[in-house]
Formats: structure tokens, sequence, C-alpha cells
């Protein structure tokens, strides 16, 4: 932006005087003077403001202002304030108890929607507050991406990053190492919440709104792709929104595709709109020696509320339970050799004790085939149809008992996370 944009130039500053008397010319010195200080000061005005201008839109991404801290602020104050992230928005927005993740609460406190930045600029503004993420489970390591959403050290990443994890080791862009803890996860939307004890400063990311994405957008990517490619930028566009993926875990998780490239390593990590906001968390990709810029997103809107959940409860409330631990596949080993059955529903294994199935009369052996209108034919159906759900709805299971199906209505449960299972990998616990 040209700094002299608001300069002003006086076209006639000519001045015409009657009379020559010692008062007229004091006059005239005076009336020259002060056009000549309308037009010193508005060229320097022209740059201060164009300079201040500037500086504002640079500074754009890095800025979180609340109404309730502004509303009694000069122009100027603001100006000067809203430069870099500033504490005050988490402090006065959120208290011991309940803190809020992200720097932004709400799109009236975003920055205008008209600032676009370009890909050096995204990374620049944000790579300091994105981290690699390195878990042991003891025998082997593996590789992710986090970002910081909390000054607290709050770091989200996808649950599968650290599944399986008896440490977590986070290094920040100033290759600052930490020790973290898993603070609580959302494994049907492959989301988790470590978090770390900063020694000193650290900034939030910003979030946007997934809801806002068009296809073709342009999203950009830091990660670190294979664990040792650290901090890289990749840029792509959104390639369709509202895929249901399958990524293995049993759930099938609404994603936004795109061409960005995503590898090993980057899961976990944010993923920007044009102007800078995360809109997304980089998860899943399909990869074959036909298969090219297939990658997906959890988009931000879905899940931005059970981050703060699981930063302040641990898990995310609400979730429903049926108590019962079910399978679609009976496996019988004959020493070396493994034989799998399908099963066409999901078959109760067991069922636990003051629980909704206990109280409505499950028993082991039942297959569920039905959940209210949805037919279920595997427990990763089971899964996706239960997710709709909240605790405390009326559910009607029908059930194959011994060759006969009956219907079952239970009120659901409520679920809280436990140790994941360690037996039975292909049996679930709903």
């Amino acid at each position: 932006m040209d700094e002299n944009i608001f300069s002003e130039q006086q076209e006639n500053n000519s001045v015409t005087v009657t009379e020559k008397t010692p008062d007229n010319n004091v006059k005239k010195l005076t009336i020259i003077l002060c056009v000549v200080c309308a037009l010193v000061g508005g060229i320097l005005g022209g740059i201060i403001s164009g300079s201040i201008i500037k500086n504002s839109i640079r500074k754009e991404l890095s800025t979180a202002v609340t109404s309730e801290t502004t509303v009694n602020q000069t122009t100027t104050e603001k100006q000067t304030e809203t430069t870099t992230k500033t504490e005050t928005t988490t402090q006065n927005n959120d208290s011991q108890d309940n803190i809020s993740s992200g720097t932004i609460t709400s799109s009236d406190d975003k920055p205008s929607l008209e600032i676009t930045f370009a890909a050096n600029e995204i990374y620049k503004y944000n790579v300091d507050s994105v981290v690699g993420i390195e878990v042991s489970d003891g025998y082997s390591k593996g590789y992710g991406t986090g970002f910081i959403v909390s000054e607290e050290g709050y770091i989200v990443t996808n649950y599968h990053v650290v599944e399986d994890a008896s440490s977590v080791k986070v290094t920040l862009h100033d290759e600052s190492q930490y020790s973290a803890k898993v603070i609580g996860y959302e494994e049907s939307n492959d989301i988790a919440v470590i978090k770390i004890e900063p020694k000193g400063q650290i900034e939030s990311l910003i979030y946007g709104k997934s809801s806002d994405l068009s296809v073709g957008d342009d999203v950009y990517v830091i990660g670190n792709p294979l664990g040792d490619l650290t901090f890289t930028l990749t840029k792509g566009v959104v390639s369709a929104l509202n895929r249901l993926i399958d990524t293995g875990s049993g759930y099938n998780i609404n994603m936004f595709q795109t061409d960005a490239a995503i590898n090993s390593g980057n899961s976990g990590g944010p993923v920007f709109d044009k102007h800078g906001f995360v809109v997304g968390i980089a998860s899943a990709k399909y990869a074959s020696s036909s298969i090219e810029g297939l990658c997906f997103c959890v988009p931000i809107d879905d899940v931005r509320s059970m981050i703060d959940e699981i930063i302040n409860k641990g898990y995310v409330s609400g979730k429903p339970l049926i108590g019962v631990s079910v399978y679609d596949r009976e496996i019988t080993n004959y020493g070396f050799i493994q034989s799998q059955r399908r099963i066409n529903g999901a078959k109760i294994m067991e069922i636990g004790q003051n629980t909704a199935a206990s109280k409505a009369g499950l028993q082991v052996g039942d297959i569920i085939v039905k959940l209210d209108d949805e037919n279920i034919t595997s427990v990763s159906q089971l899964k996706t149809v239960l997710s709709d759900y909240r605790s405390g709805d009326i559910a009607i299971l029908k059930v194959n008992r011994n060759g006969t199906q009956t219907d079952i209505s239970l009120i659901l449960g409520e679920y809280e996370p436990s140790q994941p299972r360690t037996s039975y990998s292909y049996v679930y616990d709903l």
C-alpha cells in the first residue's frame, strides 16, 4: 500500500491582500503559514495513517479483540493494542473453571473476512502455534502434528495419533521440547486434546468457520510429514465437502476433501483458509500407486465445542451409551489358521451392570439388526447411527434372539471414557 495514499496537494495556495500595512503583512504571513502547515500536516498525516493501516493489515491475523475489551477504547488505542494477540480475550471470556479453546469466540470477534493472505504470510503468522508430536507405546515410535488452542498449553491433534501412546513428546517451532499428557479424546471424530506446561508465553491459533468453505477454495496445511520433514507447508483446494470417510476406527466421519499434500506425520495438523483461520484438522488420505490427491480433513465446526468440553471435563458429555460390548465377526483359531464368519448385525458379547442394556432386558447373544428406522448390518454402522443420539434419548432396538426378532425400548445412558479395550480387538464397547 502506498504510504502517501491519504496525502493531499494544495492546487491554489495564492492569497490576495488589499492593503500592505504591517497588520496586513502579519495577516498575510499568518495565512501563508496556515496553508503551509495544512499542506505539511496533510502529508505527514497521510504517511502516519498509511503506515498504521498497513501495519494493522499485516498484523490482522494475530488480532483478537472482543467487544467487551474495546468498547471504551479510542481509535489510537485499538490500532496499537490489536497488533498482537492479546491475552485479555481469553482472560475476559474464560474463567479458571471454563477454558475456551481458540482466540476468537464468535464471528463478531473475527477480523474482516475481506482480508486474505499469501501462503508465506499464513505460514509466518501461524507456524509458531503448530507442534510436532512424537509418541511411543514402549516398543515403537509414531509421529503426528498438533496445534495450540489455548495459552495454557492445550493442543489439539488426532485421536489416532495418541491412541496407543504410553508417552507423548511435543516439539515447538523454536525447537523447545515438552512432555505432554492426554487430557481426553473423541474417537468418533478422531480428535484428542493433549497438554504441556509451557515455560514461556505461547500463542494459540484462531478458529474460522468450516461452514464458509466452498469447493475450489484455497486451503493450506502445516505439519510434519514422515515425522522428520518438520513444519512443512502444503497448499491445495477444497475438492469436495461432506464426505463420509471410514478411517478404520469403526466410525464413518464427516470430512471435507482436499488435494493439498497430507502424509503420514501430518495427522492432527491445522488446515487454514485464505484468511489464515483454522477450518479443519488433517486426518486421513487414500494412498496407492493409482491414487493421487485424495486427502481428508475434519471440519472445525464439527468438533469445536467438543474440544472445549474435553479441555474442561476430560470428555464430551451427552454421548449415548447402550451398555454392551458387540462384534460383527466370529473368529475361530485352528492353530496357525484363523477362520472368520461375518455376522449380519452387531452381536452382544457382554452387558454392563446397571446400564441401559441391562435395565431394558437385552441378553448376551442378541444380535442388534435395527436401531429405530435404521437397519444395522455391522458394528461400524451401529456406531455411526448411534452417534446421532444423545444420552437420555429413547431408542428402540430390534434384536434377533434365537431366530426370533424382538423390539426392545431403552433410555440411552451417558458415555464416559474408560481404559481402552486391550483384549478382543474386534469387540467394541457401546
